[in-house]
């Protein structure tokens, strides 16, 4: 996308600054982020080996129930893990955000505050993958090991250029698509026989909503202050194809890591309108008033693609048949 001029830019600089200030917006959504000896941690999930006969008795189980999951479904899985672990990438793309910057990687003002925050939430979620995998007998692990280290190498962008509004946008989007592919993860193999696997994916997509329900508020607070810079945004965001978190793995692997979300039902183009439509209508994009002519007409867009969503929400889609010829197998033992 094209950059902001220093005026807009200097605009938009200047509103996320004021949603960071003590007592702001910012700090009033850090109740969102939970308290740190409230969170689940991957050792809640995983088999604890002090009582060795208990231990080699749920490791036990973890791998039966891990040796019923489809090879579909695991590679899904593992592109999600994957995709958590790149939060190297994502925190310091975060910390560049004009207005949000972490100056000293210790500042205590609340939008560093809350980046620290979420990437240690965000931690936990390839922790528990990461452990799971190794366990499980299922994985190969040297294999997954090889596309993180790519992934970390390889960094991550957004696309949204210079704007701190579009990088919200991103953000708002993307966490809530986390939270629906490791739900629907979770749901797929507990009915493949892995209630564990369920309840660790379902205590993901629980952070995630959470998450996303941060950078949404922040957005419906940026909307209150520059509805038409806003506006401007969403509507850049939503007709560009969104940067993806593990866009940049090795050899290809994400389009058909891609293509096995979508053949399995996990998370589909439909699922992705669901979202911009939840987030638009969220935002009331259609309620605002807009004073510049590019605000007026990004609004118009906007509305245009609400109806149009929601025509496509209306029809039944009928899940694809599963493939079963894709290169991310190497990523799944006998694949």
């Amino acid at each position: 996308m094209s950059e902001l001029d220093p005026i807009t830019l200097g605009l938009h600089t200047k509103v996320m600054k004021s949603l960071g200030v003590p007592g702001g917006v910012v700090e009033q959504n850090l109740k969102l982020m939970t308290a740190i000896d409230k969170l689940w941690q991957p050792a809640d999930f995983l088999p604890d080996f002090r009582d060795k006969e208990k231990g080699r008795e749920d490791h036990r189980a973890l791998m039966d129930q891990a040796a019923g999951l489809s090879r579909p479904l695991l590679v899904v899985a593992v592109g999600n893990w994957i995709t958590e672990e790149g939060i190297s990438s994502y925190q310091k793309g975060l910390e560049r955000i004009k207005g949000m910057e972490d100056r000293t990687g210790v500042d205590d003002a609340p939008w560093p505050t809350f980046t620290r925050s979420w990437a240690a939430e965000e931690k936990r979620h390839d922790d528990v993958l990461s452990a799971w995998g190794e366990l499980s007998g299922v994985i190969n692990m040297r294999a997954v090991q090889v596309s993180v280290t790519h992934e970390i190498r390889n960094g991550f962008d957004d696309e949204g250029g210079n704007d701190p509004y579009r990088h919200i946008v991103y953000t708002s989007i993307q966490e809530e698509a986390t939270r629906l592919a490791h739900l629907n993860t979770g749901l797929l193999a507990g009915r493949q026989g892995s209630p564990l696997f369920e309840r660790m994916c379902r205590a993901i997509a629980s952070d995630e909503s959470r998450h996303a329900a941060f950078y949404r508020n922040i957005l419906g607070a940026i909307f209150e202050l520059d509805p038409d810079g806003a506006m401007i945004a969403v509507n850049d965001t939503a007709k560009e194809r969104i940067a993806m978190p593990a866009s940049r793995l090795n050899d290809g692997l994400f389009e058909p890591y891609s293509r096995l979300a979508k053949l399995t039902g996990i998370y589909t183009r439909r699922d992705y309108i669901a979202i911009l439509l939840k987030l638009m209508e969220f935002w009331k994009i259609p309620d605002w008033h807009v004073s510049s002519e590019e605000g007026k007409a990004a609004q118009e867009e906007l509305v245009r693609k609400m109806r149009i969503y929601s025509k496509i929400m209306d029809r039944e889609e009928k899940p694809p048949a599963v493939e079963d010829n894709n290169p991310v197998y190497r990523w799944v033992h006998n694949g």
